[in-house]
């Protein structure tokens, strides 16, 4: 009877431990097995930093779900900085590894446009997500980052958490922190990445009038992640000009484009655009002018192109017909929506001086995520 029996008690000696496994996941899900498109500094490259990386729902649906228990962390070098050579972060000479912290938390505010505070530290100031410690401040020393060429990385920068974390399904931030009595600055790079954002483009053609002066100039955005900005620089100064917009720059209506105006006297000046909306727009004592168009984030607002050109009353060409004109500007928005591209997550940080590290405010980076490897139990 005995041996049939062993099988049994066996299978129930063992069923707590299978229940127990723990499995690994990463963070964004399609970087298991491929390297991130940037590297990042933050946070394990200083000795006097916070970071609190925000995590979108949308990222971790599949990965990580509502009721999961997260035991440890971990990071892995960038692979395509210092290429065969091995990082290290030692601490300065006479001093002691760092103290490191690590708190996480829950959260339903926006992960990719997260409010510019802190986490709160633990008895210090700062506004954020509500978050409690799961790495303990300790004296951590850190692994020598080792690389191959042409082998991704391994994730040896870990953190097994001293309170595991259990995950309610929302969105997730980690905030890291250290805070040593003298600063110093490593390369240790880690894997990381940042979302593709199609902010536009902008191009000049043809020339302006005189040659040389009234340079048109432009900045593209897309929509929702700013504002086109449209310039003139060397025009005449404190005058009358005109920012023209125009949907086209081959034809405006039956003129065609470019159309010469040296027969109004206006030698080597030409109209690089259509003249379909116009902003009166005084140049200042310095002969500069600006316009900025503002993109909300919608669809119809994006990847469109339209044509610039500057008009300005201007007798540096013909005192008898005053008018100068800049080069033409071919301006496109971007088709991205936003400013996060496909990255919901972002980096909320402070470096360097007391009042950064653990003040009240923090600086945000949009559209980016620390490629990271989650133990779940």
């Amino acid at each position: 009877m005995k041996p049939a029996i062993l099988p049994a008690v066996s299978l129930l000696v063992f069923c707590p431990a299978l229940l127990a496994q723990t499995k690994t996941v990463t963070i964004p899900q399609s970087l298991a097995k491929v390297e991130g498109n940037a590297f990042e500094m933050r946070p394990f490259s200083y000795n006097r930093v916070r970071v609190a990386q925000h995590i979108g729902a949308s990222m971790l649906k599949g990965a990580i779900a509502k009721g999961n228990t997260i035991t440890a962390l971990a990071y892995r070098r960038d692979g395509s900085t210092f290429v065969g050579l091995t990082m290290v972060r030692p601490p300065r000479r006479g001093t002691t590894d760092p103290t490191w912290t690590i708190r996480m938390g829950n959260m339903t505010t926006s992960a990719s446009k997260p409010l510019p505070f802190h986490t709160r530290p633990s008895g210090g100031r700062g506004r954020g997500p509500i978050v409690r410690t799961a790495f303990t401040a300790k004296r951590v020393k850190f692994p020598n980052l080792t690389h191959t060429k042409g082998v991704l990385p391994a994730f040896t920068l870990k953190f097994p958490l001293d309170i595991p974390f259990v995950h309610n399904g929302t969105n997730l931030v980690i905030d890291h922190s250290v805070y040593e009595s003298r600063n110093q600055i490593f390369g240790y790079f880690i894997d990381a990445h940042r979302g593709k954002v199609d902010q536009g483009s902008s191009k000049t053609y043809g020339s302006s009038c005189p040659p040389g002066l009234n340079r048109a100039y432009a900045l593209s955005s897309n929509p929702g992640g700013g504002a086109i900005e449209l310039y003139e620089f060397d025009g005449p100064k404190q005058s009358a000009a005109l920012c023209v917009i125009g949907v086209s720059k081959t034809s405006w209506g039956a003129v065609k484009l470019p159309w010469d105006l040296s027969s109004l006297g206006l030698k080597g000046c030409s109209l690089q655009a259509s003249m379909d909306i116009f902003y009166p727009v005084p140049t200042n004592e310095s002969g500069r002018a600006n316009l900025t168009i503002p993109l909300p984030p919608t669809a119809r607002h994006a990847n469109v192109t339209f044509w610039n050109q500057w008009i300005n009353l201007d007798k540096r060409i013909s005192p008898a017909f005053p008018l100068t004109l800049s080069n033409g500007v071919e301006v496109r928005s971007g088709a991205t929506i936003g400013n996060i591209g496909n990255v919901d997550a972002a980096l909320v940080y402070g470096i360097g001086l007391n009042n950064l590290v653990n003040g009240l405010y923090g600086f945000v980076d949009p559209g980016m995520a620390l490629v990271t490897q989650f133990t779940l139990k």
